[in-house]
């Protein structure tokens, strides 16, 4: 019996202040390939192409951002951008930031002082399930696309979240 394994991968790029709207292009490098793309950074073993001896599963995504975002560039991040996922060129995925935190509503945002609420907002929801799994087979390219429309105050880092399976390949 082949070995399968559940995992969440992530990867975390920089929406700008500047320059919008930006193609960023997550999952294309594997992690500790580059300086800038560490552990904390990505745990992404494969860089835009699955293995020959395994495929992948992708079964739901979240979304995860700076926690000292302000709430006008977090409405900005989740309002105005969207997220793409090709497997061999073919789309297969497409839909708003907003979705990926399923049901989507501020919580937890108090106003006091400045810092405090930056620090208190966050989205309420759980992970985008997928109706229709998305299958990335031994070889196959993939490329998740994440689409920044509008400029951010300041810079903050946004985080994608994959909850795949991970098979050997025949199995």
């Amino acid at each position: 019996m082949a070995k399968k394994y559940d995992m969440v991968l992530y990867d975390e790029e920089s929406f700008a202040t500047t320059g919008s709207p930006r193609e960023l292009f997550l999952f294309q490098t594997r992690v500790g390939s580059t300086t800038a793309k560490g552990e904390a950074n990505t745990n992404c073993p494969y860089a835009g192409v699955v293995d020959a001896s395994e495929k992948m599963t992708i079964h739901g995504m979240a979304l995860d951002y700076d926690p000292d975002i302000s709430v006008a560039d977090l409405q900005n991040l989740i309002e105005d951008s969207f997220l793409e996922i090709k497997v061999k060129d073919t789309r297969v995925f497409h839909g708003p930031l907003r979705a990926l935190p399923q049901l989507a509503a501020f919580q937890g945002h108090f106003l006091q002082a400045s810092a405090a609420d930056q620090q208190m907002v966050g989205l309420a929801g759980n992970v985008y399930m997928l109706r229709n799994k998305i299958e990335v087979g031994p070889g196959d390219r993939y490329q998740v696309r994440l689409v920044q429309a509008t400029n951010l105050v300041a810079a903050a880092d946004v985080r994608i979240m994959l909850l795949v399976d991970i098979e050997e390949a025949g199995g």
